[in-house]
Order: C-alpha cells, then sequence, then structure tokens
C-alpha cells in the first residue's frame, strides 16, 4: 500500500517489477485515488512519479516497509523498487 513520505510526495513499495512499474518508468504522470467506501469518500493525487533503487530514498522507505511488515527481518528481491510521486494536485472525489 501506498504510505505518507512528507507533505509532498507519497510512496509505495513495488516487490516484483509490476507492469505498472514499466509505465511509469515511460511516463512518470500519475494519479492514484484513495477511497474509504466506510465513509464513501476518496482523493484523488495527481503527480510526477520516481522510481528508486538502491539509494536513500529506497533505503529509508525499505527499512519503514520491513519495521512495519516484516519486523524479524526480510531482505528484497533484487527487482524490488520504491515508487515516490511528488503531488502536484489533490483533488477530492466525492459522489454528490
Amino acid at each position: 500500500g501506498f504510505a505518507v513520505l512528507n507533505d509532498q510526495r507519497l510512496t509505495y513499495v513495488d516487490l516484483y517489477g509490476s507492469t505498472t512499474l514499466r509505465n511509469i518508468i515511460r511516463n512518470p504522470h500519475v494519479a492514484a485515488v484513495f477511497w474509504d467506501d466506510k465513509a464513501v469518500d476518496g482523493w484523488l493525487f495527481k503527480g510526477i512519479a520516481t522510481v528508486h533503487h538502491q539509494d536513500e530514498v529506497y533505503k529509508q522507505v525499505i527499512d519503514r516497509y520491513v519495521r512495519a511488515h516484516h519486523p524479524e527481518g526480510w531482505t528484497p528481491p533484487p527487482e524490488c523498487r520504491v515508487v515516490t510521486i511528488r503531488i502536484t494536485r489533490v483533488k477530492r472525489v466525492k459522489p454528490r
């Protein structure tokens, strides 16, 4: 899932080199919708994605991911990447 990296960036871990990752490499302009079924409310985030591997952002996000999901320890597969999205636009998406 997605996590907040800071006030301007979202991030997620792509474990296996998905089609989405290949699409981001071709065109980094992305959109992500977060929807809350219970509240019937959501947000659309648009931004520019960056793929990270073995840099400081990668290490920071993977460390956070391991602490949250694998406290006993874990080594990411070689194809694992971290994607950050610099948010350029936010829009509420709530039905009327």
